[in-house]
């Protein structure tokens, strides 16, 4: 059995749907489990942050640890002197693509314990944005949020007492596309799929997974009759590795079209 990696991990916590195999993994792996439901608690510490946190500069014994855990040379290189000289940092350990040590998945038995080091703590702040000083989260740098479809919104049916939900259709650059919204998600060790449904609700298609704030804007192929399937559905979902729905839904109702 192997361990899922950190930025795996990571990427789950912001709700992608990650491979069958690292999703049966996590829901059978404490260890693993134990570790994303820490992720999601620092991502969530990060975006209730009404002001900047005050960000203090760590003491020498986390460095040291650090460079501990790393095996990277100690106070000449890498840890800042207490005197306020040099804080110039080692180079990271080898990254080549052969190296071992960098492969996405570790053998069970080869692994140090990530979230009780000092190394573990310092990668999950800086993969989640835990400070959150500058308001700029990690997944910003790769992501752009969404474009937002003109037109109005109709609201959706909650089926949870704090979801508020809202969605439409229309052609966003010449790809028709479902935009939806939803806030006051509930908590969860899964993640948010969207579906489109007909009226009897047993006819489903999956469209996509929410984002970490609760939107998507989710292309709609061309061949999809929405006369037909003319209900949206926001579910919470496991990662069990089933594509099927998982019959718990948040906000359920007809879209706007425009």
């Amino acid at each position: 059995m192997q361990h899922t990696d950190l930025d795996q991990l990571a990427m789950l916590a912001l709700g992608d749907v990650p491979p069958p195999s690292v999703a049966a993994h996590v829901a059978d792996c404490a260890e693993c489990s134990a570790e994303l439901t820490d992720l999601r608690r620092m991502l969530d510490m990060g975006r209730s942050a009404s002001t900047p946190p005050e960000l203090l500069e760590p003491p020498p014994e986390v460095w040291a640890g650090i460079c501990a855990e790393l095996e990277l040379p100690s106070q000449a290189e890498g840890v800042p002197s207490d005197d306020g000289g040099d804080r110039s940092y080692a180079d990271p350990p080898s990254t080549r693509p052969n190296d071992p040590t960098r492969q996405s998945e570790r053998p069970v038995g080869k692994r140090a314990p990530r979230w009780r080091s000092a190394f573990g703590l310092a990668a999950a702040a800086a993969l989640l944005g835990a400070a959150a000083g500058s308001g700029i989260t990690w997944w910003a740098v790769d992501r752009e949020q969404p474009p937002t479809l003109a037109g109005t919104s109709q609201a959706l049916e909650p089926l949870v007492p704090s979801a508020l939900g809202s969605a439409r259709t229309g052609d966003l650059s010449g790809q028709r596309s479902l935009d939806i919204k939803v806030e006051g998600l509930p908590k969860t060790s899964g993640y948010f799929e969207v579906w489109l449904m007909d009226r009897s609700h047993r006819k489903l298609i999956s469209m996509g997974v929410l984002g970490a704030d609760g939107h998507a804007v989710l292309p709609v192929p061309e061949n999809v009759d929405l006369t037909e399937y003319s209900i949206v559905d926001v579910s919470v979902q496991e990662f069990n590795g089933s594509p099927e729905h998982s019959g718990n839904s948040v906000v359920r109702g007809a879209f706007a079209a425009t």
